[in-house]
């Protein structure tokens, strides 16, 4: 975090909405993989939803890879 601080502050916000969006996209693209809608990448702009989400998207059933329904 020191090398944000030495930053102009436009600067330091436009790296981490770059960071954001970069982690919704990828987030996105694996929930569509698993067969989820992507709306499901709105609950990692919460901080305590974000271990939940990660950890039931790590475990729950992956229908386009295990070849199952998604219920």
């Amino acid at each position: 975090m020191e090398l944000l601080g030495t930053l102009p502050a436009w600067l330091s916000h436009l790296i981490i909405g770059l960071y954001l969006l970069a982690l919704m996209v990828f987030a996105s693209l694996t929930s569509i993989r698993m067969g989820r809608t992507p709306l499901w990448v709105l609950g990692l702009l919460v901080p305590v939803l974000q271990v939940g989400i990660i950890w039931y998207l790590a475990f729950s059933r992956w229908p386009r890879i295990d070849g199952e329904d998604a219920s």
